[in-house]
């Protein structure tokens, strides 16, 4: 559905519909890059979402997005509570001055829980998080012990500093036994392998 301007709020709520019977699917990838559905489509996704509990892999790539705020990226966000056994899961917010500190946060919250979750890919590339955001997402990790692969893309956040980024790697040094020597803390790319998980 990239960029498809005739996908608005109604093709989105039948699509929706349609998926949300899928009572047993277990990998779900939306691609609703640039259209011109606004939150009341997120809305629909939400609903969709909480009836799909046996979903372990996830992507939804919805940067770009023109008509999309913070409060309707948030009930998707949300909605990830209900997939207890979720292994993998991508979001693309990139490009949005919706996106800031409170996305964040509820991303934290919602992945609290998510033992068996191995990747977590988020792409937030120009978007007005700051480091307080990064902070309170980043308190969940600890939770997330079968972690494999993180991948964080926080390029062009002004609001994100070194300090910031740093922290990042401090937090999974403490949790993983990441080391963080070499790493450039300007770069905002933030990219994790534990590669002693993946050998067990």
């Amino acid at each position: 559905m990239f960029g498809c301007a005739e996908f608005t709020d109604k093709p989105c709520e039948e699509l929706c519909e349609s998926i949300s019977k899928l009572k047993e699917l277990e990998v779900l990838g939306l691609c609703l890059k640039a259209n011109s559905f606004t939150d009341k489509g997120l809305e629909a996704l939400a609903r969709c979402l909480r009836g799909l509990n046996q979903v372990k892999k996830l992507k939804i790539l919805a940067g770009d997005a023109r008509y999309l705020t913070e409060e309707g990226y948030k009930g998707v966000i949300e909605s990830i509570k209900e997939l207890k056994d979720l292994e993998m899961l991508r979001i693309n917010m990139s490009n949005s001055k919706e996106i800031g500190d409170g996305i964040m946060e509820v991303i934290g919250e919602s992945m609290k829980g998510k033992k068996e979750l191995r990747i977590l890919s988020l792409e937030l590339s120009k978007c007005e998080v700051k480091d307080e955001g990064v902070e309170k997402m980043m308190k969940c990790v600890e939770e997330l012990g079968r972690l494999e692969d993180l991948s964080l893309d926080l390029r062009n956040c002004e609001g994100v500093t070194k300090k910031g980024v740093k922290g990042v790697y401090e937090k999974l040094g403490e949790v993983y036994g990441m080391k963080s020597e070499g790493v450039s803390y300007g770069y905002k790319w933030i990219v994790m392998k534990n590669r002693q998980l993946e050998e067990d």
